[in-house]
């Protein structure tokens, strides 16, 4: 969750660098200031895919290091799905 983390959503935008230090995120934010930080975010969402390290190129580096799931995760998420 989100708020429990950060005061506001402009925090958390401000914290993966999709604005910056000075950017209030209301109406006097430029167009060109809002299509630069959206240009950083995919770019930092390329990156991460991209990379080898962070991403590598196998059905576990795509789901995340989720490529097998335990039956206990599995029964435990069926019951949550249910409520």
């Amino acid at each position: 969750d989100v708020s429990l983390q950060y005061p506001s959503i402009t925090e958390w935008k401000r914290s993966i660098g999709m604005l910056g230090k000075d950017d209030n995120h209301n109406a006097t934010t430029t167009s060109d200031t809002a299509s630069e930080s959206r240009q950083q975010w995919y770019k930092k969402g390329l990156g991460y895919w991209d990379d080898e390290e962070t991403c590598p190129a196998t059905v576990n580096g795509m789901l995340g290091g989720f490529a097998r799931i335990s039956k206990c995760d599995l029964k435990g998420s069926t019951e949550f799905i249910k409520y």
